[in-house]
């Protein structure tokens, strides 16, 4: 693991409160579209802040952990998820 790698880890754990669009799609490897697709699609919980959107991180968490997983027999087959 490269110092960049270790660095990015920390990041990536040290939110106990609430992160930004922005910060959450680095945390989540996603894009802000797709990002703003789940909030939309109400997979995703946000609040607003005056004008900021805010995604509570025990939020973040629950989408990443209600995601699909991906079976063995999709992965041999290459199959790829939407």
């Amino acid at each position: 693991m490269t110092v960049s790698d270790e660095r990015d880890a920390n990041q990536r754990e040290h939110h106990d409160g609430a992160m930004s669009v922005p910060e959450f799609c680095a945390w989540a490897s996603i894009g802000r579209t797709a990002a703003y697709g789940e909030i939309k699609a109400g997979r995703l919980c946000a609040k607003k802040c005056g004008s900021r959107t805010i995604i509570p991180c025990d939020e973040a968490r629950k989408w990443l952990r209600d995601l699909p997983g991906r079976s063995s027999d999709q992965s041999r087959r290459g199959i790829r998820h939407a």
